[in-house]
C-alpha cells in the first residue's frame, strides 16, 4: 500500500515539473495557427498579435484585402502577416469614381516591427500595398514595418496612387524596411503624396529603390539607407509630363546614404527655391536639364571636400541640356559644383541667354566649380546679361566650346 501512494506522490510531482518546464519554454503562451482573412471590409479590420514569437504568422491572406467604406485596417505591433500568391492589400479602388476608401494604421515598434510578406521567401510571392487615390487620408501609416518578397504581378512593394481627377492617396512611411521586391521598393506618379518620410531602408529590390515625382524628392532624408536596389536611391518618374516643383516654400535635396537623384524629365522650379545640399549626387538623363524659373531660384553650395555633383547617366559624353536659369533678380548661386557631360543640345553646361536689353537680365553666381566633359561652352549667356553673371575661380576641362561664350 506504501509502495502504491509512493508512485501516486511521484507521478504528481514529475507532472508538475514538466507543466512548470513547458510554460517556461513557451512564455506562458502556446502557438496558435495563423487566422485566415481576405476580400473586402466596410468596417474595421484589428489585427492582434496572436503570437509570441516573431517567427509565427498570425495572419494569412487567402485573397487581396480591399478596405472601404472609411474602414480601418489596424495592425498592433509584432504581428505578421503572410499573403498567397496574386494578393496585395489596397485602400479603395484605382478608379477616381470610387470614394470612401478607408485607412492602414500599421504602427509598430523597433522591438515588435509589423511584418508583411509573402508565402514563400522569393521576390514577387506576393503582390505588395496599394494606396487609393481616393485615400488621401492622414492616418495611413507604416512605422516600424518590414514588407518584404513583394511585387508579384504589380512590380511594387508599395505604391500610392494618383488619378487624372487629381486626387491621391497620402502615406507616412517612416522606420520600414522595404526589401526582396521583385520591382520597384515605393512608387507613386503624384505629387503632395508623402505625409511623412524617414529613417527607411530600401534593400535588394530589383527595380529602383524609390520612384517619385520630382516635388517629391525633398522628403527623402539622409537618414534612409539604400542597399543593393536596382536604383539606389530615387527616381524621377517619368510618367509625369514634367518635372515640376512648386509651392512657395524652399525645397531641399538631402545628401542620401548611398544614394543618388535620377531625374529623367526637365526639372523646372516654378515657385519658391530648391537648396541642394553639400554631397548630393544628380544623375541626368538624356535631353533633361534643371531650370529655376521667374521669382524661384536654386542654392547649390558644396564645399572643396564635398561637392555636389551634376553629371551625365554616361561618363565623358554630353547627354543631358544643362542648367538653365530663367530667373530675374534672384540669388541663383552655384559653389563647388562639378557639372559634367551637359550641353547635348551644343550650347553648354550653364545657360542665362537674357531676351532682354539691359534689363531685368537672368541671375547666377558660380564660383569654385568645375565644368567639364560638356558640350558646347562651359558657361553661355549673351552681351545683354554680363552683368547679372559673377563667375570666379572656376575649373574648365575638356569642353567642346569656350570657357564662357557670348552671343
Amino acid at each position: 500500500m506504501k509502495s502504491l501512494k509512493f508512485i501516486f506522490a511521484l507521478s504528481f510531482i514529475l507532472t508538475f515539473f514538466a507543466c512548470e518546464d513547458e510554460g517556461e519554454s513557451s512564455g506562458g503562451d502556446m502557438p496558435v495557427l495563423p487566422e485566415t482573412i481576405g476580400g473586402v471590409y466596410d468596417s474595421d479590420l484589428h489585427l492582434i498579435n496572436r503570437n509570441a514569437d516573431p517567427d509565427l504568422v498570425d495572419y494569412y491572406v487567402e485573397s487581396t484585402i480591399e478596405m472601404e467604406n472609411g474602414a480601418g485596417f489596424i495592425v498592433d505591433p509584432g504581428v505578421v502577416i503572410e499573403f498567397a500568391p496574386n494578393t496585395r492589400f489596397q485602400l479603395g479602388r484605382y478608379s477616381e469614381g470610387f470614394s470612401g476608401a478607408g485607412y492602414i494604421d500599421a504602427d509598430g515598434t523597433a522591438a515588435e516591427p509589423i511584418v508583411f510578406k509573402g508565402i514563400d521567401n522569393t521576390p514577387g510571392a506576393w503582390n505588395g500595398i496599394m494606396i487609393g487615390c481616393s485615400s488621401p487620408d492622414f492616418r495611413n501609416i507604416l512605422n516600424h514595418c518590414v514588407i518584404e518578397y513583394a511585387g508579384g504581378t504589380n512590380g511594387y512593394a508599395v505604391r500610392i496612387e494618383d488619378c487624372t481627377n487629381g486626387s491621391m492617396g497620402l502615406l507616412s512611411i517612416t522606420n520600414t524596411t522595404i526589401r526582396n521586391t521583385l520591382g520597384n521598393g515605393l512608387e507613386s506618379d503624384g505629387a503632395n503624396v508623402i505625409n511623412s518620410f524617414g529613417n527607411n531602408t530600401f534593400q535588394d529590390n530589383s527595380g529602383h529603390a524609390i520612384l517619385l515625382d520630382a516635388q517629391e524628392f525633398e522628403h527623402i532624408d539622409n537618414n534612409t539607407r539604400f542597399l543593393g536596389n536596382g536604383t539606389n536611391g530615387v527616381v524621377g518618374n517619368s510618367q509625369v509630363f514634367d518635372g515640376e516643383i512648386y509651392g512657395d516654400e524652399n525645397h531641399i535635396w538631402n545628401e542620401l546614404d548611398n544614394g543618388s537623384y535620377y531625374i529623367n524629365k526637365f526639372v523646372r522650379i516654378y515657385e519658391g527655391s530648391l537648396t541642394i545640399e553639400p554631397g548630393v549626387e544628380i544623375v541626368m538623363g538624356s535631353n533633361t536639364g534643371l531650370a529655376p524659373d521667374a521669382a524661384a531660384f536654386v542654392s547649390a553650395l558644396g564645399t572643396s571636400s564635398n561637392p555636389i555633383i551634376f553629371r551625365g547617366v554616361n561618363e565623358g559624353i554630353p547627354s543631358w541640356d544643362g542648367i538653365y536659369i530663367y530667373s530675374k533678380n534672384s540669388p541663383n548661386v552655384f559653389q563647388y559644383c562639378n557639372v559634367s557631360e551637359a550641353g547635348a543640345d551644343g550650347d553648354g553646361a550653364f545657360h542665362l541667354d537674357s531676351p532682354y536689353s539691359n534689363c531685368c537680365g537672368y541671375t547666377a553666381t558660380i564660383t569654385n566649380c568645375t565644368i567639364q566633359n560638356n558640350g558646347g561652352c562651359g558657361i553661355h549667356t549673351s552681351t545683354w546679361n554680363t552683368d547679372y553673371l559673377t563667375q570666379s575661380a572656376n575649373t574648365f576641362i575638356g569642353n567642346a566650346g569656350d570657357d564662357v561664350c557670348f552671343d
